[in-house]
């Protein structure tokens, strides 16, 4: 249960944050801050080969490998980058990149793992 806490702390900070940027700032700043956002995750992925949520000894370790941060990123970004006035449609936005994330790094990458 503590890897889908910290999932959905991560991708709604980044959608909120990447929210913010384009809504205030325009496309240049977005670009430029999903395209940290996009380099930092790339880092993670070549620095930490797996990052495991939870550690339930040699045999029973779960964790998913490094490589669906980029992915889960882009995806956020992906969406984000729509600009909507109504609050229920940005509410709707962050719902989805939750879940596109949560699809990333626990479905496809859990799986694959």
């Amino acid at each position: 249960m503590k890897s889908l806490g910290l999932i959905f702390i991560i991708s709604v900070a980044l959608a909120l944050f990447l929210l913010y940027v384009r809504r205030s700032h325009g496309v240049r700043w977005y670009l430029i801050a999903t395209l940290l956002l996009v380099l930092s995750s790339v880092a993670t992925w070549m620095i930490w080969p797996e990052i495991y949520f939870y550690y339930r000894g040699p045999l029973m370790a779960s964790g998913f490998h490094s490589w669906a941060i980029p992915a889960a990123v882009l995806s956020i970004a992906t969406i984000c980058v729509f600009r909507f006035t109504p609050a229920w449609a940005r509410f709707f936005q962050i719902a989805i990149c939750f879940i596109v994330t949560f699809v990333w790094l626990r479905a496809v990458a859990g799986w694959v793992a």
